[in-house]
């Protein structure tokens, strides 16, 4: 028989909701550094800008590669598209 063990790492909480973005910086910033993993469209949205922005001006060393790919790739969707039937 084997025997398989794991460790579970969980948050101490997990935020969600109206006014999250507002939020996280304060909640973030205990932790003194943020690695935030984003695509390079989202990296240069007004939205996302401003979170880090507020990270940093709460005091948080914010590391943000922009390199990520996007959930759904262009070119699965592209393909998808021309493989579909036409009614």
């Amino acid at each position: 028989m084997t025997t398989l063990s794991g460790v579970l790492r969980l948050p101490d909480s997990i935020l969600f909701g109206t006014g999250l973005r507002a939020a996280a910086a304060t909640a973030i910033s205990e932790f003194g550094a943020a690695f935030v993993v984003v695509d390079p469209f989202l990296s240069t949205t007004p939205e996302f800008i401003e979170l880090t922005d507020a990270l940093r001006e709460q005091g948080a060393r914010a590391t943000v590669p922009s390199t990520a790919v996007p959930e759904v790739p262009v070119d699965s969707v592209l393909a998808s598209a021309i493989a579909a039937p036409t009614a």
